[in-house]
């Protein structure tokens, strides 16, 4: 009896978001021994300014915005108490106040690092810039590839009956596995940051170490992770090795742009095949999810020509001491709230550490049973949670939904 396939999403999505990076990284390696024979090709920012647009990476921000904004699950979500930050300088705040909080904050930062012109010509600022440019992306790239490897887990578990020595040595598996994209994350900022210090021509002792530190650490990390999914159980079932190994883009960067417009490609269409799996996992009707679709890529095609405009623009006020234009400078600042907003908001909607929340992404996202009445989560425990007054709303949200629906059939 052959063992059983467990897929994570469509075999066309899978295959789909599993290819590009592959596609990459063979691109980066052969184009770098091209290279060692003298035969060069320079990647420019105009196919960067493309590659992130026919892959999504520079407007698939929108997606987030449209999930809470359609759909029912996570719009009662977002106003239940279950959002209400425990502690911290969020206490007691629920997640659009928070949110507000976040966006003023990010305009603030801008307006003070780009835009004032008291502060923004000041010594460093560019190097401050850009490491916002640098670690922003990287931790949001990585947390995402990380959570779409424990999603595979989570699959696995879900249609697989772990023996208790199995259960043991996922978990084990995954508290490494969660280390490995933290050393990644790392050895990222480690290896780039002479280049940030370098803008603003400041002299700061070590940067040489700095560089060669982090590149061994990426390296390192990025092996550990793909022999570390070797070793999850049952993973040889599923497409988990496949989707890991695009962690060798990171490395692979150092050696050429490829890699990095590979990362750019890869990013986007993750987040594509993620938005259709939890629009097509809502509880909605089919119209409405065509609905979503549809405004979707509407907003994606506006946010683009935003994109098109800010991106050259960026590039040159990055590299040099360029003064955009007072309306080019506001659409700089408008996207830059967006893209960090987008930050924040997937790592608040997909913080499966909240039961509340695992409790409502998590069928989205890997099809938990919900009468169980457990939320099953990625490092193998099962918690028992309340969410009946989520449910409650869900529930009021459904039947005024239907309620609507059949009085326009009526009408009709």
């Amino acid at each position: 009896m052959e063992p059983q396939t467990v897929r994570f999403l469509k075999p066309s999505d899978e295959n789909f978001m599993i290819a590009i990076p592959l596609i990459g990284i063979a691109a980066t390696v052969g184009l770098w021994i091209l290279g060692q024979f003298g035969i060069s090709w320079q990647v420019t920012d105009l196919l960067v300014l493309a590659t992130s647009l026919i892959f999504l990476d520079g407007v698939h921000i929108v997606f987030t915005y449209v999930l809470v904004a359609m759909l029912p699950e996570l719009r009662a979500w977002s106003v239940s108490d279950a959002t209400r930050s425990k502690s911290g300088w969020s206490k007691g705040q629920g997640f659009w106040l928070k949110s507000t909080l976040v966006a003023i904050a990010l305009g603030t930062i801008y307006w003070v690092i780009r835009m004032s012109p008291r502060t923004s010509p000041i010594m460093g600022m560019a190097t401050i810039w850009m490491f916002f440019e640098m670690l922003g992306p990287a931790q949001h790239g990585i947390a995402q590839m990380r959570g779409i490897s424990l999603c595979y887990n989570g699959i696995l578990r879900r249609k697989i009956q772990f023996t208790e020595a199995e259960k043991s040595l996922a978990t084990q598996n995954e508290k490494l596995e969660r280390l490995f994209f933290s050393s990644l994350l790392l050895g990222e900022i480690l290896y780039w940051i002479p280049d940030i210090f370098g803008l603003d021509k400041i002299r700061v002792p070590g940067m040489d170490a700095s560089r060669f530190i982090g590149g061994v650490l990426a390296i390192a990390s990025a092996v550990a992770i793909i022999v570390n999914s070797l070793y999850f159980p049952r993973q040889s079932q599923s497409k988990k090795f496949g989707f890991v190994v695009r962690v060798a883009v990171y490395p692979l960067r150092m050696l050429s742009m490829i890699g990095t417009i590979t990362l750019r490609a890869a990013h986007g269409t993750e987040y594509l095949v993620i938005f259709k799996r939890i629009v097509q996992g809502s509880k909605i009707s089919e119209s409405r999810k065509k609905r979503v679709f549809l405004v979707a890529t509407f907003f994606s095609l506006a946010y683009a020509v935003i994109f098109a405009i800010s991106f050259p623009v960026a590039v040159r006020q990055a590299t040099g001491r360029y003064v955009p234009r007072e309306w080019i400078a506001n659409t700089l600042l408008f996207a830059f709230i967006v893209r960090y907003s987008h930050y924040y908001l997937d790592s608040v909607i997909y913080r499966m550490s909240n039961p509340a929340t695992r409790a409502v992404i998590g069928p989205l996202l890997v099809a938990v049973p919900e009468e169980s009445g457990n939320a099953e989560i990625s490092t193998g425990m099962s918690t028992e949670i309340s969410t009946a007054p989520l449910e409650k709303a869900l529930v009021r949200q459904y039947a005024s939904e239907k309620v609507i629906d059949s009085e326009k059939q009526t009408t009709a």
